[in-house]
């Protein structure tokens, strides 16, 4: 029997300002082709919509909602990806947008149970349509083949890590302000999709502090960053992503959001932090440097749920079943 074809789609901009949520979407078509699912990202490369089985969308931006409509107009199984969470109380307006690709959709994924109630108590979600997957992390970050090699490279000893988009959610600010007199640096790689506020941190940050553009998903630098880093540090405004995932299971200290999603993926293996605080996270950070955590624990406790491809054979399962 020929493998399953999925084709994968997602909002058009999505790449323009890659994130956390683009490197998901990039780690999960890795998962699912090494468990023999022909996954095509939607593009000029990919087939027509006819030639695939299923389509998994993700994000429930606005503009892709004109994607899974042509999709149920050619009776394809959708699996749905929101990627989604709200900090606040949505408009009527977004609440209905979200609830047409809820209806548009077979399956909907949810990473977390957090992320599920934190939908679910503004839109209806129908019990049969949960599909729970929680996010497949590259086996990279634990077996990384040359560790040393981002410390060599930027001539860093100690440093405290933090990795994502710089933007005012993700509140790089706040932690720089809370940090400025650290005596190793805070090193932040990402992308800025908001120069302005990338220009106040740069302004804030002591001399000693680095920012490094957005590298490959886990490239062989990347996962030296990680895997070498005395600390990592994530003090957004919404859940910590994927980058957290990938520092515990290289059994790093961490420092992290409070939230129902911190408690769920790690317990109380991690420090947390009010995101929103300077005193919270200078003293979180201080006492994780004093005493680190040991992260093998933890570092278990992710590779046995989201070490990758195996959090997506359930996935997998639906998708050649579509074929049928």
């Amino acid at each position: 029997m020929d493998n399953p074809r999925l084709l994968i789609t997602t909002y058009y901009s999505a790449f323009l300002n890659p994130g956390g949520g683009e490197t998901e979407l990039l780690t999960l078509i890795e998962g699912l082709r090494v468990l023999g699912v022909d996954a095509d990202l939607y593009g000029p490369s990919s087939k027509p919509l006819s030639s695939y089985s299923s389509v998994l969308h993700f994000s429930v931006q606005a503009d892709g909602l004109v994607m899974l409509e042509r999709a149920r107009s050619q009776r394809k199984k959708i699996f749905l990806w929101p990627n989604l969470w709200w900090n606040a109380a949505p408009t009527q307006e977004e609440r209905e947008l979200v609830a047409s690709f809820f209806r548009l959709s077979d399956r909907i994924i949810f990473k977390s149970r957090s992320e599920l109630e934190n939908i679910r108590q503004y839109v209806p979600i129908d019990d049969g349509q949960i599909l729970d997957i929680p996010v497949p992390v590259n086996s990279k970050f634990y077996n990384v083949t040359n560790p040393g090699i981002f410390k060599k490279l930027y001539g860093l000893d100690d440093y405290v890590l933090w990795v994502g988009v710089l933007n005012r959610t993700k509140n790089q600010l706040t932690a720089i302000n809370a940090l400025k007199d650290l005596d190793i640096p805070a090193v932040f790689i990402g992308h800025p999709n908001d120069e302005a506020y990338f220009s106040k941190c740069r302004a804030a940050a002591p001399s000693h502090f680095l920012f490094i553009p957005q590298m490959p998903p886990a490239s062989e630098i990347l996962c030296s960053a990680v895997q070498s880093c005395t600390l990592f540090l994530e003090a957004s405004l919404e859940p910590p992503g994927t980058s957290a995932l990938e520092a515990a299971l290289a059994g790093r200290p961490l420092v992290l959001s409070e939230g129902p999603w911190t408690t769920e993926h790690m317990g109380s293996h991690v420090r947390t932090i009010n995101p929103r605080s300077e005193d919270s996270i200078r003293s979180a950070v201080r006492d994780a440097l004093r005493s680190p955590a040991n992260g093998e624990t933890l570092s278990r406790d992710i590779s046995r749920r989201h070490l990758s491809p195996r959090p997506l054979i359930p996935l997998v399962d639906l998708i050649k079943r579509s074929m049928r």
